[in-house]
């Protein structure tokens, strides 16, 4: 192997900030034909107006519980769900999921009802609202070592947002593919490294410049796309 290729094997290596720093803000997508990138906003936008059809149907169930059943300290509101309560606010849900043609696919079976509720027999289901705030709180506390759960305890809190906002699609430009990662966390010859290569590569002959192209041409990814192209326009 030339001297020039002798040092690029030893070469010490750097990450290209610059192609890091294009992935910021970017949306992963699996491919990046044409076709692929087409996302479709209609199903976005059904999906979100089945979520907040199905708060709105939950809330108006949850106005005709049992008032005992609600604890109130301060400005927040809280509930415990039980087993009871599960079911009506599955067949809420499914009312909902069967009002329009679009939202069947999220209809929950009779197996996923009957698994809810055994499932709020292991667990304690705390649903709260902040009525000042409208800050909405979901704790859920216990465990189902049959289950293989020794503990649980998750909490989740919502806001409803101060402004209505649209579901916007990204634009081309804003996608990436797992291609364009892996390319970005590919190690690179670092710019002192490859500065020493190209005083040994520019004393080369033309025929082992390309020769030395030819051999690296497996390795042409741990260059990055200026360094390579100068490293061409030399060979010529």
């Amino acid at each position: 192997m030339t001297r020039a290729g002798s040092q690029a094997n030893s070469a010490s290596s750097s990450f290209d900030q610059g192609a890091l720093n294009k992935l910021k803000g970017k949306y992963l997508v699996e491919k990046a034909s044409a076709t692929d990138l087409k996302v479709n906003t209609n199903d976005a936008k059904e999906t979100l107006a089945f979520q907040q059809d199905v708060t709105k149907a939950i809330k108006d169930k949850y106005a005709h519980f049992d008032k005992v059943s609600y604890k109130q300290k301060g400005n927040v509101i809280s509930h415990k769900v039980t087993v009871k309560e599960a079911g009506v606010l599955a067949k809420a849900y499914n009312q909902v999921a069967n009002s329009k043609k679009a939202y069947k696919e999220n209809k929950l079976s009779k197996s996923d009802i009957n698994d809810i509720k055994a499932w709020i027999k292991h667990y304690q289901v705390k649903m709260s609202v902040n009525t000042k705030t409208d800050q909405q709180t979901i704790q859920i506390k216990g465990a189902d070592k049959a289950d293989g759960v020794q503990s649980l305890n998750l909490l989740v809190n919502a806001k409803s947002a101060a402004t209505k906002q649209n579901v916007k699609v990204p634009a081309k430009s804003d996608l990436i593919t797992e291609k364009d990662v892996a390319d970005a966390i590919q190690p690179k010859i670092s710019d002192s490294s490859f500065n020493t290569i190209l005083k040994s590569y520019k004393r080369l002959p033309k025929a082992s410049k390309q020769q030395y192209l030819d051999t690296m041409k497996s390795n042409k990814d741990y260059f990055t796309t200026e360094q390579w192209q100068q490293l061409t326009d030399l060979a010529k």
